[in-house]
């Protein structure tokens, strides 16, 4: 910039540490859900240049699930960090170019990649298929045993991981209370375990076991209580 005497080089984020060793008054980055947080960091670390009138780094992106991008900007913002979150119907120009073009996309897409990549939603498209329901906003919550329903405890028998979810049916809804992982455990520590955890229940507890306990297990893998 021959006005200025100002410099702006483009630079690939790929290799983060190339980035070291240089002054920077600003920083700019396009697509940054598909960036590593490193360079992203490495960035913010050269904003230094001791002529700057002002120092800023900036970027803009697409949501891509609960990533870095989303803790660091969006759920808890650091200290001098700013999101700002523009809606498809703000693009006059491309509207008053392409009216149709958004409902376009929405015929293209499948309707939860359209409320990601246009709406702009923040969801978790990798997640299996049986939680594509699930919405953090929705779906969480404090919780705590309620003495009037029993429990049911649902139990995967595998020895690493041991796993099994503490469940309340309340009126027809489903409240996941705690969720118990165990690495090279028993069935025996598993309730050891739950006894902690839930020492009472007064309602009663349901116990659900999982397919493999009807198969026909070697005697020397088998453990019993």
């Amino acid at each position: 910039m021959r006005d200025t005497r100002s410099k702006i080089l483009f630079r690939p984020v790929d290799e983060f540490e190339r980035l070291r060793g240089t002054n920077l008054a600003w920083f700019g980055l396009d697509e940054l859900t598909y960036t590593q947080e490193e360079a992203w960091l490495r960035l913010e670390g050269r904003l230094r240049d001791p002529k700057a009138k002002r120092l800023c780094g900036f970027a803009a992106w697409t949501p891509k699930g609960y990533d870095w991008v989303y803790r660091r900007f969006i759920a808890k913002p650091v200290k001098g960090y700013e999101a700002i979150v523009a809606a498809p119907s703000e693009n006059r120009y491309l509207l008053q170019q392409i009216p149709d073009y958004y409902d376009r996309l929405k015929d293209s897409y499948d309707e939860r990649f359209y409320q990601q990549e246009v709406m702009g939603l923040y969801l978790n498209l990798d997640s299996a298929l049986v939680y594509a329901s699930f919405g953090r906003n929705e779906n969480l919550a404090d919780l705590s045993l309620d003495p009037a329903w029993p429990l049911l405890w649902a139990l995967d028998f595998n020895v690493d991981p041991m796993s099994s979810l503490v469940v309340q049916v309340v009126r027809g809804e489903v409240r996941v209370l705690d969720e118990i992982v165990l690495r090279h455990s028993t069935t025996a520590e598993a309730c050891e375990k739950f006894l902690q955890r839930f020492p009472k229940s007064p309602a009663g507890i349901v116990v659900y076991g999982d397919a493999s306990g009807t198969s026909d297990t070697p005697p020397e893998r088998q453990t019993t209580t």
